[in-house]
């Protein structure tokens, strides 16, 4: 029978994950982190000025990411 194994998590409050390529993306309050998805080693954190985020999530394109925050504020960061 098909079953799941855990190979790692994270414990911290985020928004929904995004996997584009080879990265996980996930976003807090003030930042967007980007991690190995195999593994969870961190591969990137984007410190930004973007406020306070609730149902928002990183969309990602190619290298460019774009986040919205509670202020209805649009950020863009390209990855470098």
């Amino acid at each position: 029978a098909p079953s799941l194994v855990e190979r790692w998590h994270f414990g911290g409050r985020s928004t929904s994950p995004v996997v584009s390529g080879d990265s996980l993306y996930i976003a807090h309050d003030g930042e967007v982190d980007i991690y190995n998805p195999s593994n969870g080693q961190d591969i990137a954190t984007t410190e930004t000025a973007m406020g306070s985020i609730h149902w928002e999530y990183p969309a990602v394109w190619g290298k460019w990411i774009f986040m919205t925050d509670e202020s209805a504020r649009l950020f863009a960061y390209k990855q470098g």
